[in-house]
């Protein structure tokens, strides 16, 4: 997976209020053309698309103006209409991330996104609004081709661009005007993408009144936030999260402006008042390089989002008022050991055994105490699993601190919050075919982060560990169940096992060789136990936990 790995007056723009950028067009939209037409009308003007294999593309249509100059940490602003038509028949720049993401190229010029619908398409199709993953700080848009979902649903898929880093999520004092809005760069033109849809989409033949907005990993946690943006309601009809619980707690933007803003601003070298911080912030000597490399200093986990002026409330009290498909995968966490093993006393390994007492010493450093690690090792005795490596990836899976808003127990208390709300349904799922590829080079077969994608995305790049023949059955109700969802709201279709709206643990669908309910999902990643220690308060932010290298998940 080579790129998930590891507002003001422009030239020719105007400025954009907040509700003009992310919100219903109240201008009337232009008339639909043909569902083979591949020069379509926007609102900022007219694009041609490709079309190849019963689908017809338009690759890097601008939805936002680029984000430099006095624009580079401030709210999205509407583009400039295009001189003429644009070409949207090849994919475009990316945000600025780690590492290369060639042929791609970076540029903070990024904010595009993809349209992909049926060819012909009909009208008032349904609208899946897919948002990469990638820790907040890689990724892209154009990584997932969506011809399989499109062709399969019948449906539409629009995948987005969002800002990344230190330049989609820095809040600083500095850029705070008072209100706490600072630090959501990235759920902001989430949010103008989400409106380009509402004004654009009917254009391309989709219905913006039946839109579904999705994402994995950092792009679920992202719709969780989205839940409660007052700028995104209204924007879309339901969600699907893919290994990001909306319960997991998000931290507030004073947080980020104490532990993360200075060390940015002082590592850019940016001092004085604050509006000397912020000219220097956004100057062009600043380079999206320099930002990286300053980027690449912080400790683990302190990029995404935060609750302030944006994100006005937890997510966690926002469920209930849309229809969910959520649900997280049985071996979550296996995908990150290798980034904590510079902070371990004993390398966990696949296939390496490890010893009791290495075990416990492991456990320790990760949860804390010497024992809180005696009562966890416990309840996991290393003899039920082939070796530490596995033992420890389901302790974590099930719970852990800094990955929090990755584990099974936090599924589970996302169900049971959505269930209690009662106003809309929660479809819940664990993925859990031993068999799924590993999205990271050298690890083993098996449910970890990420390896759900490739069932849905079956032209993704997740690292050469190709779908197995015995799993195409599952991948191919995957694509049915999540499309069904994204035309009505409710998964089920003809030919495929019940999945029934969520009630209890055991209501839960897993997504397995064999689909099924009737798995106590509580029990299976003994959540009382975790629960019985109250950690989303007595951990939170464990000193332990700081520090532990510079490995993003």
């Amino acid at each position: 997976m080579p790129l998930r790995t590891i507002g003001l007056l422009t030239a020719a723009g105007l400025l954009l209020t907040s509700c003009g950028l992310g919100g219903r067009s109240t201008a009337p939209p232009a008339p639909f053309v043909s569902g083979s037409s591949l020069t379509l009308v926007t609102d900022r003007g007219s694009v041609y698309g490709t079309s190849a294999n019963g689908v017809r593309k338009f690759y890097a249509i601008p939805y936002a103006a680029p984000p430099v100059g006095a624009l580079r940490f401030a709210p999205p602003a509407l583009h400039a209409k295009f001189a003429g038509v644009l070409n949207a028949t090849a994919p475009g720049n990316v945000c600025p991330q780690p590492g290369s993401t060639a042929p791609l190229v970076q540029s903070e010029d990024c904010l595009n996104l993809n349209v992909t619908t049926p060819y012909p398409a009909g009208t008032g199709l349904p609208v899946m609004v897919w948002i990469h993953g990638g820790s907040f700080t890689s990724g892209a848009g154009v990584e997932y081709d969506p011809t399989q979902l499109v062709t399969v649903g019948n449906i539409i898929v629009v995948t987005i661009n969002y800002r990344l880093g230190i330049l989609g999520w820095l809040g600083a004092a500095a850029l705070d005007n008072g209100s706490g809005n600072t630090g959501n760069y990235g759920i902001e033109d989430q949010v103008a993408a989400l409106g380009w849809v509402q004004r654009n989409i009917a254009q391309f033949g989709g219905n913006p009144s039946n839109v579904t907005v999705a994402g994995e990993s950092a792009g679920a946690i992202s719709v969780a936030q989205l839940l409660a943006v007052p700028k995104a309601s209204g924007l879309f009809a339901r969600a699907i999260l893919e290994s990001g619980p909306p319960a997991a707690p998000t931290n507030p933007v004073s947080l980020a402006e104490t532990e993360v803003g200075p060390l940015v601003t002082s590592g850019l070298g940016c001092t004085g008042t604050n509006a000397q911080v912020v000219t220097c912030l956004q100057s062009p000597a600043i380079t999206f390089q320099k930002v990286l490399s300053v980027q690449a200093t912080l400790p683990a986990f302190k990029i995404g989002p935060t609750i302030g002026a944006d994100i006005t409330a937890q997510p966690r009290s926002q469920l209930g008022k849309v229809p969910l498909l959520e649900g997280g995968n049985e071996l979550e966490l296996a995908t990150f050991l290798e980034g904590f093993n510079v902070a371990l006393p004993t390398a966990l390994i696949p296939g390496q055994s490890v010893t009791q007492t290495q075990y416990t010493n492991d456990l320790a450093v990760l949860y804390g105490s010497a024992g809180f690690a005696d009562a966890i090792a416990a309840e996991y005795p290393l003899t039920s699993y082939p070796d530490g490596y596995t033992a420890v990836s389901q302790v974590m899976t099930d719970y852990n601190v800094p990955l929090q808003v990755l584990t099974l127990c936090e599924d589970v208390t996302s169900w049971n919050v959505q269930a209690a709300a009662g106003a809309a349904p929660a479809y819940a799922y664990e993925f859990d075919d031993p068999n799924a590829p590993a999205i990271e080079p050298g690890l083993p077969r098996g449910p970890d982060h990420g390896s759900e994608l490739i069932y849905l995305w079956p032209a993704l790049d997740i690292g050469g560990q190709p779908l197995l023949a015995s799993s195409q059955p599952l991948a191919t109700a995957m694509q049915e169940y999540w499309t069904n969802f994204v035309r009505t709201g409710n998964p089920n279709g003809d030919g495929l096992p019940n999945w029934p709206v969520y009630t209890t643990p055991t209501s839960a669908l897993q997504l397995a060789p064999t689909i099924q309910t009737g798995v106590d999902v509580n029990l299976e990643h003994k959540c009382p136990f975790w629960n019985s220690f109250g950690l989303a308060t007595s951990m939170a932010r464990s000193p332990a936990w700081k520090g532990t290298g510079k490995f993003y998940p």
